[in-house]
């Protein structure tokens, strides 16, 4: 098992239309040779097209499988090149508020790197997977907001052992699970479970809480987000979030290239009354599990 540095605060990242809760800080690893992901919800255009992209420093190969459909294919990834897996049917997971068995299972001989694609027409998005030896049992969930009714953002849990116990409060309610009240899940290995909230706008599930007995991965995003609000096309929105126990408090951030009006970013505390500072300049003092106001710029050193 590799050691995870603690930190006490996580930066995510929301690009426009993508989430990326990548920046965390360079000691953590992502490398790994048992990963336990999913395919939270894309919207439900055609045109649906899930992969896998794996990569490594070195020859090895490996074993995909999605014991819940038996579904199981081999890899090979020649050094410093990358592999891509597709999958022969629809494998995100569209259920609301109900336990599914599509957790995919990759495992390899030596260190890999795993990325995920969602793509349907028109609305795609893709992420860095967290393998197992970095997934934890605490997590906030963080996401985009509601901004058109057709869509919803939501949430995914997948378990990675027998016998899991998953508490969840929410922060607002959806269907028959009521803000700020704790429900329990229970998951065995390759269950996922999706919440998906289909409130009216401003409605958001960022700061969810959610804890297990046994590590679990979990995904934090949108079916199909609207980004700015008002803005008639969406486009789905899908990270894997890193447990808590790898917030940091230090990030340098870079825009993209052909960018001219900044980049969205969403800012996350674990602790109560944590002070941002960005460029300098102190930010609003945030709570736990309250993601602080979007802030749109173009780049900015952050301090907690």
């Amino acid at each position: 098992m590799k050691t995870a540095k603690k930190f006490f605060f996580f930066l995510c990242v929301l690009m426009l239309t993508i989430v990326s809760l990548g920046s965390l800080n360079a000691s953590l690893d992502t490398k790994g040779t048992d990963f336990w992901i999913a395919f939270p919800g894309n919207y439900s255009g055609g045109g649906y097209y899930q992969a896998l992209f794996i990569t490594s420093d070195v020859n090895t190969s490996g074993t995909v499988d999605i014991p819940g459909i038996g579904f199981s294919t081999p890899f090979n990834v020649t050094a410093n090149t990358v592999t891509t897996v597709t999958f022969p049917s629809l494998i995100d997971v569209q259920t609301n508020d109900a336990i599914t068995n599509l957790g995919i299972h990759v495992t390899s001989l030596q260190e890999v790197t795993v990325y995920g694609l969602n793509r349907r027409d028109a609305t795609t998005d893709a992420y860095l997977s967290v393998p197992l030896d970095i997934l934890g049992t605490d997590y906030f969930v963080l996401g985009y907001m509601n901004t058109n009714v057709v869509n919803a953002n939501q949430f995914l849990v997948v378990g990675t052992a027998n016998g899991t116990v998953v508490t969840i409060t929410t922060t607002v309610t959806v269907g028959g699970r009521i803000a700020g009240v704790p429900y329990n899940i229970n998951l065995n290995q390759g269950e996922t479970y999706l919440l998906r909230d289909p409130n009216f706008h401003p409605s958001d599930l960022s700061g969810t809480k959610i804890s297990s007995t046994l590590p679990v991965g979990v995904y934090g995003g949108h079916q199909c987000a609207n980004i700015p609000f008002g803005f008639v096309a969406c486009d789905h929105i899908v990270e894997m979030i890193p447990p808590n126990s790898t917030f940091g408090k230090n990030f340098l951030t870079v825009p993209l290239a052909t960018r001219l009006n900044g980049d969205v970013w969403r800012i996350m505390a674990s602790d109560n009354t944590t002070t941002v500072t960005i460029n300098g300049a102190a930010q609003p003092v945030i709570r736990n599990s309250q993601p602080c106001g979007n802030t749109s710029v173009r780049m900015f050193r952050l301090w907690v």
